[in-house]
């Protein structure tokens, strides 16, 4: 066997197990983010100004789990050469809805850094600025964002001869590849990190000024003390998602700018791809992990789904801000 064969046989075995792993990797995203919005919406205490943006940023990871379908055809070998190689414009598609995805994601955790920096740094600020038609007009700016990103391939890719083999770097012009993206990506990500460092600032202090309180006042029920509580939970779920979403996400941005000035393989930028797109189950997880409302109206839910009134909300209004 030449070397030229072992390639491509490498390649499809590759191709075909990140075949498999993004069909089950769809199923499984499409499945955690219907549950979570069915949650959030029967669920009262859930239904918060603040938990407004997690069922808009799990509709966003819902579109992805239907985005991973047609990624998988291009994934494998077989129907990548005859469907994407061919039909230049399904290339587009894999490429800038991918790109459009990530803007909205990372436009939704820049308007909670801000809502969370507000919240707890500008309280009263808050109070006056933030209501349910702020949340979402900001919410609809995230998703403007996100179709921003989304658009312009459609009328500035280049329809060469290495853009049929759906290379992004040669599909997509340097300076929205590369400057667009990055650029807004890395401010995005300046932009958080600053909101959260003040945010963990103000905490600390919080926390400090609980540790102080004497001795003798330590059985009184301090209201104050409850909500700080329940600020710092609501400041270390989000600050997860953070994490979560630059882990996964963070590789497959550098990997795509790093591919102009070094040849980066086809395999390993597929699968940064899949890994970028596993971003949108964690939330998910994170919610099951870090909210123990969350995880007992799942739990309440999945044991509920054979009676028919199980996913009919109780009688509830959005006021809550927290």
């Amino acid at each position: 066997m030449t070397a030229n064969q072992t390639e491509i046989l490498s390649d499809v075995l590759l191709g075909e197990v990140l075949f498999a792993v993004t069909l089950i990797l769809s199923l499984v995203v499409c499945t955690a983010n219907c549950l979570t919005i069915v949650v959030f919406w029967r669920t009262t205490t859930l239904r918060t100004l603040a938990n407004l943006y997690v069922v808009s940023l799990a509709s966003v990871d819902l579109l992805v789990g239907l985005f991973l379908v047609p990624l998988s055809l291009f994934i494998l070998p077989s129907s990548r050469v005859r469907l994407y190689y061919r039909h230049i414009y399904l290339c587009v598609f894999i490429n800038s809805f991918n790109v459009g995805m990530i803007a909205n994601s990372l436009a939704h955790l820049t308007v909670i850094s801000v809502d969370r920096y507000l919240y707890i740094v500008k309280p009263y600020l808050y109070q006056r600025l933030v209501n349910f038609r702020s949340v979402l007009c900001c919410i609809a700016v995230a998703w403007v964002v996100g179709l921003c990103y989304m658009i312009p391939p459609y009328f500035v890719f280049r329809n060469t001869l290495s853009a049929s083999y759906c290379d992004a770097t040669q599909l997509l012009p340097r300076w929205y590849l590369f400057y667009f993206t990055w650029i807004g990506y890395f401010s995005s990500a300046c932009i958080i990190l600053t909101m959260f460092i003040i945010v963990l600032r103000t905490a600390y202090k919080h926390q400090r000024r609980i540790h102080a309180w004497k001795v003798s006042s330590s059985r009184v029920r301090d209201p104050g003390k409850q909500h700080s509580r329940s600020t710092y939970k609501s400041f270390k779920l989000f600050l997860t998602m953070f994490g979560a979403f630059f882990v996964c996400i963070t590789p497959v941005v550098l990997c795509s700018g790093l591919d102009y000035v070094t040849r980066t393989p086809p395999w390993l930028y597929r699968g940064l791809i899949v890994l970028a797109l596993f971003n949108s189950g964690m939330n998910f997880l994170v919610l099951i992990l870090q909210n123990r409302q969350f995880r007992h109206q799942l739990w309440t839910l999945c044991k509920s789904l054979g009676s028919g009134n199980c996913l009919y909300p109780r009688k509830a209004a959005i006021g809550s801000a927290c």
